[in-house]
């Protein structure tokens, strides 16, 4: 019997964890990742909710395939057999491709984050940085749901996650750790894999893409965003006994240098809100100009609500820390 086709792709990451990409309608690709322990299944953001590219595709439900399709990167096994361990759904923001619905009604189903919430020892966890952004009322329009013209994932956060804090499951600590890095999104965040030694940050930035700043976006939180990144990562990769450690983004890049990539993004940053590199093409949407800006080689780039570079350069602490960075003064 031939499994059935789906939008879902895996490999294996390191040792205890998996990524998954989904081939999607909206040509997002956002990856999952996935990692096994003992009481549960730690799921990083879910994708777009089974918003498949190919209109014959039949398996569309990430739990789903998480629970019946066997990986060859597993040995021919299933992630979570029989659903035998609870899943934890760690979001690192809210946007559509990583909560995600591809259905225009309730009554359609429960895809995205919302599938998760339904086994009865699950638990759904997001930033406490600012949670009116993820409040009823304002996430049709933070999610970006609303502009796209699909409903929004309907889901309670049960835990929200402070600056610094290990997951918990069952009372017990995880082995992972989140930080609060607003800027993309004011709910931003990473998650710290100390084991593997692996930080996942959602859409703070990524190569090869635009690293995207919505209307809700700031970039000078961004940028401080970037500072913590570097000090936490410089802080890891002082044990030299130790692996460097890698980052895994929310599209494209999952297995970057930490250290070096931050560097890029840095360095490219301060070009961008210097001047040094100048817009490479400027759109209307939503009532406002958005620059693209883009690198030699174009792998890296920023798209971004131009008042966010001009608010930026006017203020002369945020400028003043980016130039320190940077080594451009002691």
């Amino acid at each position: 019997m031939r499994e059935p086709t789906t939008c879902f792709v895996a490999e294996r990451l390191n040792s205890t964890t998996f990524k998954i990409v989904e081939e999607d309608q909206y040509l997002e690709y956002p990856q999952v990742f996935v990692k096994i322990l003992d009481e549960t299944l730690v799921i990083v953001d879910t994708g777009c909710g089974g918003a498949a590219k190919g209109p014959d595709v039949a398996l569309t439900s990430l739990r789903e395939y998480l629970e019946t399709v066997p990986l060859a990167d597993n040995g021919k096994e299933l992630l979570n057999p029989g659903a035998r361990l609870s899943y934890t759904v760690v979001c690192t923001h809210c946007h559509f491709d990583h909560i995600g619905t591809s259905l225009l009604s309730i009554e359609d189903g429960v895809w995205g984050v919302e599938q998760f919430g339904d086994h009865p020892k699950s638990l759904i966890c997001a930033s406490s940085y600012d949670r009116s952004f993820l409040s009823p009322a304002n996430l049709s329009r933070n999610s970006l749901c609303e502009n796209i013209g699909i409903r929004t994932p309907l889901y309670k956060v049960s835990h929200w996650l402070g600056d610094g804090q290990f997951l918990q499951h069952n009372s017990h600590s995880l082995p992972l750790q989140v930080f609060h890095t607003p800027g993309h999104t004011p709910d931003e965040l990473a998650a710290w894999d100390p084991d593997e030694r692996v930080l996942f940050i959602g859409d703070s930035f990524y190569e090869w893409v635009p690293i995207i700043f919505p209307s809700h976006g700031n970039m000078i939180r961004f940028s401080d965003s970037i500072g913590k990144m570097k000090q936490l990562i410089a802080g890891w990769n002082a044990d030299e006994s130790s692996s460097r450690v890698k980052i895994a983004c929310g599209h494209v890049t999952y297995c970057a240098d930490g250290e070096a990539i931050l560097n890029d993004v840095d360095e490219f940053l301060w070009l961008v809100v210097t001047g040094a590199v100048k817009p490479k093409q400027s759109e209307e949407s939503r009532g406002e100009i958005f620059d693209l800006y883009e690198g030699d080689g174009g792998k890296y780039s920023i798209r971004c609500p131009r008042r966010l570079v001009v608010d930026f350069r006017a203020d002369e602490e945020a400028m003043t820390k980016l130039k320190r960075r940077n080594g451009l003064i002691l």
